[in-house]
């Protein structure tokens, strides 16, 4: 096993110790809204008059004045929308696409422009979409869903992020900022929700000055519901949701130029798991072997197997997707822990900011993976256990009389864990993939902007990163009575000649990203800009491979990214505005990494990394928004995503699947909102909200196939209420979530259909709906 780092004490004490030594004259954190007084921030996002503070750039600016496709919402906003969870963002954010990773309902995938990982537990592949909460990058993303409570914003960045942001941004980034401790301020919030199936939510929060230059935040959520879906044969509750987030922190004035925040964020879940339901079944005794199986297991069991004579009597006989007949419970246990010490200094008229934190996660979850009473592929039990060690210096600055704005910097993280893989193989075997990894990379970054003129200015930036991958591989099999066999090709177990089973790889990779842009203020309404980006994302270590073909180290993947964009912003008259924000890109692809599902020749299904030699992408977002006085606000926006494999041949199996279509990522989607509010005299102020999101045609895994493809679903989403109640800072709101009760495919599992596998085909699909209407009132107060 690897050993446990040390690194976040020393970064945190090396924090401690800048502090003391900086020097006076506080400068705004770079990445924290703006203050009316220092300590006092604002709200990060006003809405549709375009007079949005985004940090896109690593700096504070209007994101109508940012040449960045970015969306960006503040808390107050996610609320009255009633979003709770990072996977509903994509309800209201173009381009953007959210699902379950692969048998979890607390980790996401999140796709930007045709970009994600379906399965968040390889530790080998990182995602695309990097995640950031609070400036700290979150390697892992198991767990993201819990804990979006006491937001200060929410910004969702497009595109290559690599300069400024690092490696693994090739899709995008999504930045979570949380509300900061204020100085000199009392206050607080409480709210509770109720809702159908049991729903109950309990959130809050407080703010304490102690003196004058020490404030505490501490805040916490408490989440409960009842499962979407229920074991027909077992009771057992699926997709429940028994969740508890909390953070704390602290803020300290060391001087008038420098602040030190210490933060530790938790989050706890024990939940019922995915109720992944079948299909597909291939009913061909030369192919469909799952059928072949189960029809042999209900003959030996004199007849059926609870009541069931094959596979394919299963599907026929399901009626109702949330009616599973596995016999088997899913599960999924998840606790994370993460403490951060944020300085911000300034040194002469340069701002300076070090970030340090460590993240410890362990994540457990079960999933049946065939849906069914019967012993196939039984239970896949994923245990990871991760620990993440990170630091970031960063400065900020203004030269030649304002004319060059630049920011500089380095970053460290070193990231060490288990991922531990346990099948039930056809009720007569037990196969175990035992990984363990260390990842760890370094980079320096610089980046500028010159204004040759009021309107003109140019951007440059460049980052070279080097990634250092090891990996030590156990995978094995135990068969009745107690024998113990190796998975490893011979070629690559080094304990061949004792008997063991071991296999170890390394691999380094030094690789570059860049930055080229051209910004045109031609007014104060309306901005033009044009941008070139490269882009990487680490080189891998294929941890569940067996195999020596597929063990060899995957070379880094590369995008060379093309985006225009315009934003326009608009006022007819002092109460009538708007705005109308557009962008396009066309991106290249070298050795675009995916994970795909593959059956070992130990007949064990797991998943492999391969790379498409050549991929490209192109498409193009609008959003667009109208307010008229402070009564009524009207959104639009829409995504169009084309993605295609352009040079692809699998190394497992040969197949040449160029020019195929790109999967999670639907062609289309749209969204329009509407929101009209009015004081109610002594009682408030009121309010009614519709949100529509549209998103098309998608499909899961690697093979499109109708069985786990989504055709197209709309969501509406309801809410009204009454804000300021008596003239106090209390409301009561209601919400209707997929008011007409659509029935979808969220998520779904192509497990060793055609194809999609190297070795075999069990000859079945599994898929995965989403949530179906919900409903509740929520009381909430500030103080």
């Amino acid at each position: 096993m690897i050993k446990r780092s040390a690194l976040s004490g020393l970064l945190c004490a090396g924090t401690a110790m800048m502090a003391l030594a900086a020097t006076p004259a506080f400068a705004q954190s770079v990445a924290q809204p703006p203050s009316d007084e220092a300590g006092t921030p604002r709200d990060a996002a006003a809405s549709g008059d375009g007079d949005i503070i985004v940090t896109a750039r690593r700096r504070e600016e209007n994101l109508q004045k940012s040449p960045v496709a970015v969306t960006a919402f503040s808390g107050a906003q996610l609320e009255s929308r009633g979003i709770t969870n990072v996977q509903e963002l994509a309800n209201v954010t173009p381009g953007l696409s959210m699902a379950s990773a692969l048998g979890s309902t607390l980790g996401g995938t999140a796709a930007i422009r045709s970009q994600s990982q379906p399965e968040t537990s390889e530790m080998s592949l990182d995602p695309s979409v990097g995640f950031y909460v609070d400036d700290v990058y979150i390697a892992r993303q198991n767990g993201i869903f819990p804990g979006l409570f006491d937001i200060q914003s929410v910004q969702t960045l497009k595109g290559p992020q690599g300069t400024l942001f690092g490696r693994n941004t090739t899709g995008g980034a999504v930045l979570v900022t949380t509300r900061q401790p204020e100085l000199g301020v009392v206050g607080g919030f409480g709210k509770v929700m109720i809702g159908n199936y049991d729903a109950r939510l309990y959130q809050g929060g407080v703010n304490l000055p102690l003196g004058d230059n020490i404030a505490i935040r501490a805040g916490g959520s408490i989440n409960r519901r009842d499962g979407f879906a229920r074991g027909i044969l077992t009771g057992h509750q699926f997709e429940n949701e028994h969740n508890e987030a909390y953070r704390l922190q602290a803020l300290f004035r060391i001087s008038d130029s420098t602040r030190l925040t210490l933060a530790y964020n938790g989050a706890h879940a024990d939940q019922g798991g995915v109720a992944y339901f079948l299909t597909e079944v291939d009913t061909n005794p030369a192919t469909g072997i799952a059928n072949s199986i189960s029809i042999g297991q209900a003959a030996a069991a004199g007849g059926s197997v609870s009541g069931f004579t094959s596979l394919a009597d299963v599907l026929a006989r399901q009626t109702d997707p949330r009616r599973i007949n596995s016999t088997a419970g899913a599960f999924e246990k998840l606790r994370t822990n993460q403490v951060a010490a944020t300085l911000d200094f300034k040194i002469g008229e340069t701002s300076g900011k070090i970030i340090a934190a460590h993240r410890h996660l362990i994540s457990l979850s079960a999933y049946d993976q065939d849906a069914s009473p019967f012993s196939l592929l039984g239970l896949d039990h994923v245990d990871m256990r991760e620990k993440q060690d990170s630091a970031e210096l960063r400065f900020n600055g203004t030269s030649l009389g304002g004319s060059l704005d630049w920011i500089a910097g380095a970053y460290y993280m070193r990231e060490t864990g288990n991922d531990l893989v346990v099948f039930e193989q056809l009720g007569l075997s037990q196969a175990t993939l035992d990984s363990d990894i260390r990842n760890e990379t370094y980079s320096a970054f610089v980046q500028a902007d010159y204004k040759f003129t009021s309107k003109l200015s140019a951007t440059a930036g460049i980052r070279v990163g080097r990634d250092n991958r090891r990996m030590e591989n156990r995978h094995t099999t135990l068969t009745p009575p107690n024998i113990v066999g190796c998975q490893l090709d011979p070629a690559i177990n080094l304990d061949l000649a004792t008997g063991g089973c071991r296999s170890f790889a390394k691999a380094g990779f030094t690789q570059y990203a860049y930055q080229l842009g051209l910004t045109y203020q031609a007014n104060d309404r309306l901005l033009l800009y044009a941008t070139t980006k490269r882009g990487f994302r680490s080189g891998v270590l294929n941890e569940r491979a067996v195999e020596a073909a597929t063990q060899a180290p995957l070379k880094p993947e590369v995008i060379y990214d093309f985006e225009a964009g315009a934003k326009l912003s608009w006022s007819a008259t002092p109460d009538l505005r708007g705005y109308l924000n557009s962008a396009v890109y066309y991106s290249i692809f070298n050795n675009r990494q995916i994970s795909f599902s593959d059956i070992t020749p130990a007949f064990v299904a797991t998943t492999v990394i391969e790379s498409a030699k050549r991929a490209h992408t192109w498409g193009f977002e609008v959003e667009a928004g109208v307010n008229y006085s402070d009564w009524l606000s009207l959104t639009a926006s829409v995504a169009h995503t084309d993605p295609k494999y352009d040079v692809f041949t699998r190394r497992t199996t040969g197949i040449d699947v160029s020019g195929q279509a790109v999967s999670n990522t639907p062609k289309w989607q749209y969204a329009l909102g509407a929101r009209v509010s009015q004081p109610l005299g002594s009682i408030g102020r009121g309010f009614l909200q519709a949100d529509y999101a549209y998103t098309g045609r998608q499909f899961f895994g690697f093979s499109p196939r109708p069985s786990v493809s989504d055709p197209g679903h709309g969501l509406l989403n309801l809410s009204a209420g009454i804000d300021k109640i008596g003239d106090h800072n209390i409301a009561v709101h209601g919400f209707v979530k997929n008011a007409t009760n659509k029935t979808y495919l969220a998520n779904a599992v192509n497990t060793g259909f055609f194809g999609e596998a190297s070795q075999a085909f069990f000859g079945m699909a599994l898929g995965a709906l989403g949530a179906p209407r919900t409903y509740g009132v929520e009381v909430s107060f500030d103080f």
